[in-house]
């Protein structure tokens, strides 16, 4: 049982701040407790409040879920987040949730960008991505590699620069990245070629 208290209207407006970064697009919701605050991602966005609590907790609600939450945190005054049960409860109202037994640190920063979500497959396994509800937003960031990858081939066809040469290259700088290193320069030669099957960017 992990319990936390936090400012009822300042986490409905934060659900929907959230909601409005996202865009449609349809995600698991993720809340993770740590002593004095609560981040809350979803989709495309995530934001931390304040909390009361030295807990620390980790679970997921459906995106269908994620949608009612503003309803349900109508009013004033402050709300107990608490997990327990396999089910979040917001006071005495709860919803199933899938809870991380274990909580790792966050898999994205609080306000991700595509790349940051073309960087998750080379750092964590497709169990792990599954499990975080962020397969789709993996899938657009990189529908949107594939695209840019066309399009810069198109425009440097006159130099005779292949597609498969900017797609090695593409690939090696985003291993550097996943890896923490600095990225690569323009020029500077890559270590290996990158195969088809070791990351799917561009199927």
């Amino acid at each position: 049982m992990t319990s936390v208290e936090v400012d009822r209207r300042a986490l409905a407006r934060l659900i929907r701040r959230v909601r409005r970064v996202n865009r449609g697009v349809q995600a698991d919701g993720t809340f993770t407790f740590r002593p004095g605050e609560v981040q809350v991602d979803w989709g495309n966005g995530g934001e931390v409040i304040d909390a009361e609590g030295d807990g620390e907790g980790q679970c997921h609600l459906a995106d269908r879920y994620m949608r009612k939450l503003p309803t349900v945190l109508r009013g004033s005054g402050a709300v107990t987040l608490e997990i327990r049960d396999d089910r979040l409860f917001f006071d005495r109202f709860s919803i199933d949730a899938f809870i991380e037994r274990n909580p790792q640190a966050p898999l994205l920063p609080k306000s991700p960008r595509h790349v940051d979500f073309l960087l998750l497959p080379l750092r964590h396994d497709e169990q792990t991505i599954e499990e975080a509800g962020l397969e789709a937003e993996v899938a657009l960031a990189q529908e949107r590699l594939a695209a840019t990858l066309t399009a810069v081939a198109r425009k440097l066809r006159w130099l005779e620069v292949s597609e498969a040469d900017i797609k090695r290259f593409l690939l090696e700088r985003l291993r550097h990245r996943a890896e923490g290193q600095e990225a690569l320069p323009f020029g500077e030669a890559t270590s290996a070629a990158a195969s088809d099957d070791q990351f799917s960017l561009f199927e």
